[in-house]
């Protein structure tokens, strides 16, 4: 059956899967007989097929140099992950350190009005002291004055 499957027949996974073995993309090479598959494989599957295929028929140097690379991916994916959970959790503490620090700047802004409100508050109160101090002063001058024409009375 692997022969009769064309280009054109390429429609299920399992054409394309039987495609890798098609007689067309045998070819010989002096006493050794490689296999010549063109097409971009757009299914994992096919992927890792076509790559096993690869890597049995390749001479001992490149099967070993697949395989360090195999098992660096490998090595690569279980760190991947947990580098991802540690860049979350970084990530969180930092959000929650930003949001600790708008409420901290949150809080300080309050303070800030409020120790505006109380300035107003004691300019005010100096103002009322300062007014109270110059009716005092006033009532003392008028007082004295008083004062003044009592004695210039009780003296007469």
């Amino acid at each position: 059956q692997a022969g009769r499957i064309t280009d054109v027949r390429y429609t299920s996974n399992i054409d394309k899967l039987l495609s890798i073995f098609e007689q067309n993309y045998f070819v010989a090479s002096g006493s050794d007989v490689e296999k010549e598959y063109h097409y971009q494989s757009d299914n994992e599957d096919m992927a890792l097929i076509t790559d096993i295929l690869r890597e049995m028929a390749s001479d001992p140097e490149e099967r070993k140099e697949i395989e360090g690379e195999r098992e660096l991916l490998r090595v690569f994916n279980n760190l991947k992950d947990p580098l991802k959970a540690t860049i979350k959790e970084k990530d969180k503490i930092i959000e929650e350190g930003k949001k600790t620090i708008e409420e901290k700047d949150k809080t300080i802004e309050e303070k800030d009005k409020l120790i505006e409100e109380d300035k107003k508050t004691i300019e005010e109160k100096d103002k009322t002291i300062e007014e109270k101090d110059k009716e005092n002063a006033e009532l003392r001058k008028k007082l004295a004055e008083f004062e003044h024409l009592f004695r210039d009375k009780q003296a007469k």
